[in-house]
């Protein structure tokens, strides 16, 4: 388990392995949160990206944020929940 190493498609996404009884690794997958309750795997994420469906560069948002140390500084510093200001952002 590494909680310190963010992903390298998205900043919301989450990696799952399956290991046999050796601890061999036998499958591994990453699936995304990409905002609007959708999920993708990295699969999608990237085949969307090569279409320019999926972008974040140059989106405008109330409440920018790269990671969770920074939306939690900004939810204290703007009195607002986590999810006021995720709802505010979409």
């Amino acid at each position: 388990l590494d909680r310190k190493t963010p992903l390298t498609g998205h900043a919301n996404g989450m990696a799952f392995y399956a290991y046999d009884a050796g601890d061999r690794l036998l499958l591994k997958r990453i699936y995304y949160s990409i905002g609007g309750g959708f999920v993708v795997s990295e699969e999608e994420l990237q085949r969307m990206k090569a279409k320019g469906s999926v972008t974040t560069e140059g989106k405008k948002v109330p409440y920018p944020f790269k990671n969770a140390v920074e939306m939690l500084k900004m939810a204290a510093k703007s009195g607002l929940s986590i999810a006021e200001m995720k709802r505010v952002n979409e």
